[in-house]
């Protein structure tokens, strides 16, 4: 669970295993990445370019994370 206030980088490590990420409602995320063997589940309305990922209205929203997650073997979810 990632703090409500936001203006911070976070970076989640995993080898094996699944993450799950539960982003406060208000706080808007740029997330970035690298699941190795296993997939990425972000809530509708999130952009993809590429391996990162954008909330709806990150590029105005003033509590914003920029949140990396490496996953060796394993799946990222974010709700």
């Amino acid at each position: 669970r990632l703090p409500a206030h936001g203006g911070y980088p976070a970076r989640v490590d995993v080898g094996v295993g699944d993450a799950l990420v539960i982003v406060p409602s208000g706080t808007a995320v740029r997330l970035t990445t690298d699941a190795g063997l296993g997939g990425v589940q972000v809530p509708p309305g999130y952009v993809r370019q590429g391996d990162v990922y954008l909330s709806p209205g990150y590029a105005q929203a003033e509590a914003r994370v920029d949140l990396e997650i490496d996953v060796g073997v394993g799946s990222v979810r974010v709700r």
